[in-house]
């Protein structure tokens, strides 16, 4: 049955375009399955897919309204005022349920979905779609409850139709005029939170003398690099704002692989 067991799990990584780990490993992941924790558990396996697996997996708050949809920072150093995060706790996903995946062309979106239901029928805070192919996707927010606790539409930030400029110019430049556009355009404000400040500035980016959407025009960032951008827009309900961090995915340090042990992963609080 192990013997089994590890060939799908090489299968499913062949299929995903990934790289297969030793038996040991595969029959450890296959009976534990995976988990991750956190105020963001669906930001942290946007982290787990692009660090263990070698995608680009965006991901994008709604703004979280609803009192119980917030809890106080429990390691805040200003323990009488502390501010408010997401009240998401986790979610696993059985892996079973991935191998199920195995020898699919679409395997990274179906895997990608999955943890997307995995993180609905967990009850965590906001419901999610996943857009894009192949190994860059993007986790975007499609309902919220409101201040009243009623579950409800959105239209995603990075939706948003943003007019800049025409011409090229870095992509820090844009990007900061991205976020100035977008808190314009929008009912909350948006910043640049942490990002690859010398990649940006070497990437050079041609802007459209017309309305573009700020996830293409993201997009159109990343393929102006040599290495592709990731993101996380985060909202912070203490400011009542967003910030948008941009990163550059870490490949796995020997190749696409399979680590020993559960797979399970935490987030980090970015604020």
């Amino acid at each position: 049955m192990k013997t089994h067991a590890t060939f799908r799990l090489a299968s499913l990584l062949a299929g995903l375009g990934l790289a297969a780990g030793i038996a040991s490993a595969a029959d450890r992941m296959a009976e534990a399955g995976f988990s991750v924790t956190g105020a963001r558990p669906l930001s942290a396996a946007a982290d787990l897919l692009e660090n263990r697996f070698g995608m680009t997996v965006t991901y994008e708050d709604p703004p979280y309204l609803y009192e119980k949809d917030l809890k106080p920072y429990s390691t805040a150093t200003d323990l009488r005022n502390p501010p408010l995060i997401p009240a998401g706790t986790g979610f696993s996903l059985g892996y079973e349920q991935v191998l199920a995946r195995s020898g699919t062309p679409t395997g990274p979106v179906l895997l990608t979905g999955d943890l997307v239901a995995a993180h609905a029928a967990a009850a965590q805070p906001g419901r999610f779609q996943v857009t894009g192919t192949g190994t860059r996707l993007h986790l975007v927010p499609t309902q919220v409850r409101n201040a009243e606790g009623v579950l409800e539409g959105l239209r995603p930030v990075l939706d948003t139709p943003v007019l800049l400029a025409p011409g090229q110019r870095s992509a820090l430049d844009v990007a900061t005029e991205l976020c100035a556009a977008l808190t314009a355009a929008g009912s909350y404000p948006v910043d640049l939170g942490v990002v690859p400040f010398a990649d940006l500035d070497q990437r050079n980016v041609f802007v459209d003398p017309a309305a573009t959407p700020a996830r293409e025009l993201l997009d159109r960032m990343s393929a102006a690099g040599a290495d592709e951008l990731s993101w996380r827009l985060f909202f912070e309900p203490a400011r009542n704002r967003f910030l948008l961090h941009l990163h550059i995915p870490r490949a796995p340090a020997e190749g696409l692989r399979v680590v020993t042990g559960p797979i399970k992963i935490k987030d980090a609080i970015r604020q």
